[in-house]
């Protein structure tokens, strides 16, 4: 009764009982709602402008980028960010397909998972490397793939080296290194972990002799489960189907650029959830464990199992004895599953 009661009430009553007068009131009401249309104007213009260089970003990221954007000038929830993009139609939804870049059947010697117990605390201590496809259309309509080969930190998510290639071989994966490589010192390589996947591309000769000769240690997947290079698998993912998604490519250098752009903007604008939402370049200054802001099943199983060995706060370095060589293949049908760490 008493809610009905006051939803009777008109706006005359209702100013009386608090002292306010109708002029004011809907002056109030006026601006309140002009500054709610302002709000939701500028929110569909950033989304669209963003979504131009990463179409298929999501609203979290794109509400932790709007409000380092808009700091001081728009304040918006995050629940109220999600209605305005859900009624501008700006909601994406998912999407999934997967082209077979990695051949395991070779004979080529192996190197031992290093990283699967380790969590970075410093850039440069630990990269990841992968090759994911891009379709081209080539004669108007024939379909064809462009392989692009990445490289990235695991402590900043920067990505350090890439490269784009028109095979699989493994000059473009060498490419991708060299271009990482050559942009440090010496000394900031020492001690670097180089993870990959086991394709004919990473336990070559060529790339494991580069390796090698700049000091890099040599981890790899120890089986076929896309976990345990989780880290580079979630990269390409991020790359084409949410920053390279809705564009159509017709020749190399259409790709180049945009991959070049696309790089650019996950290294310097793009948050990250597993950077407690700054940016590669941000986490490039920092050192010491990064703050996640979801659950890591894996780094929590790792830390349980250091405490139990009384390596609390021993993080980077792996234990002593570590394999760190190369060891000779082992066929896909004698090897023994190796349960993967890596979260998805």
């Amino acid at each position: 009764m008493l809610v009905k009661s006051v939803a009777r009430v008109g706006a005359s009553k209702l100013c009386g009982l608090f002292g306010v007068s109708k002029q004011a009131y809907y002056k109030r009401l006026g601006s309140e709602q002009k500054h709610h249309a302002t709000l939701e104007s500028v929110a569909v213009s950033f989304v669209r402008r963003k979504r131009a260089l990463a179409p298929r970003m999501g609203c979290k990221k794109l509400w932790v980028m709007f409000q380092k954007e808009y700091s001081g000038q728009y304040s918006v929830g995050r629940d109220r960010f999600y209605n305005i993009m859900y009624s501008h139609r700006l909601i994406l939804p998912r999407k999934c397909n997967k082209v077979r870049t990695t051949d395991s059947r070779h004979k080529n010697p192996l190197a031992p998972n290093l990283i699967k117990e380790l969590i970075p605390t410093a850039p440069h201590q630990i990269w990841v490397s992968d090759i994911t496809y891009i379709p081209v259309i080539l004669d108007g309509d024939k379909h064809e793939h462009y392989y692009l080969s990445l490289i990235m930190d695991a402590y900043t998510k920067r990505i350090e080296g890439w490269h784009l290639s028109l095979g699989l071989e493994t000059h473009g994966t060498l490419m991708a290194l060299r271009d990482a490589v050559t942009r440090l010192d010496a000394s900031e390589l020492s001690g670097l972990i180089h993870h990959s996947d086991r394709g004919t591309q990473y336990t070559s000769k060529e790339y494991t002799d580069y390796l090698r000769k700049h000091q890099i240690r040599i981890s790899m997947t120890e089986s076929g489960n896309p976990k345990e290079n989780a880290e580079a698998e979630r990269l390409n993912n991020t790359i084409k189907n949410e920053l390279l998604c809705n564009e159509r490519f017709y020749s190399f250098d259409s790709m180049y650029r945009s991959i070049k752009r696309a790089v650019e903007f996950f290294n310097t604008e793009r948050p990250h959830l597993s950077l407690n939402m700054m940016t590669p370049d941000e986490a490039s200054r920092c050192t010491g464990e990064q703050t996640l802001l979801w659950t890591s099943r894996r780094r929590n199983a790792i830390k349980r199992k250091h405490a139990a060995e009384g390596r609390v706060g021993e993080i980077s370095p792996p234990p002593a004895g570590a394999p760190s060589g190369l060891r000779p293949s082992v066929s896909p049908a004698g090897s023994v599953p190796v349960q993967s760490n890596w979260e998805e």
